[in-house]
């Protein structure tokens, strides 16, 4: 796994993950895979995990998703 150390967009990560190397997912990304909303990165994402059989994301990732879900009590 490369590590870059740059500001990513999402299109850059998601072009990423079609490459056949391991990413690290940001929130960004994480968020848009958890509500199913776009086609695109639902079919992307389900061919990064057909791949390498889980997501990569870091501590602050894990931190900014729990903080939001209790923000909204979930």
């Amino acid at each position: 796994m490369k590590l870059l150390l740059r500001r990513w967009k999402k299109e850059d990560i998601l072009d990423q993950m079609n490459k056949g190397e391991k990413s690290l997912l940001d929130t960004d990304i994480l968020s848009e895979i958890i509500k199913r909303a776009n086609p695109r990165i639902i079919a992307k994402a389900n061919n990064y995990l057909n791949q390498f059989d889980k997501y990569t994301i870091s501590v602050i990732t894990v931190m900014e998703i729990v903080e939001g879900w209790q923000k909204r009590k979930q």
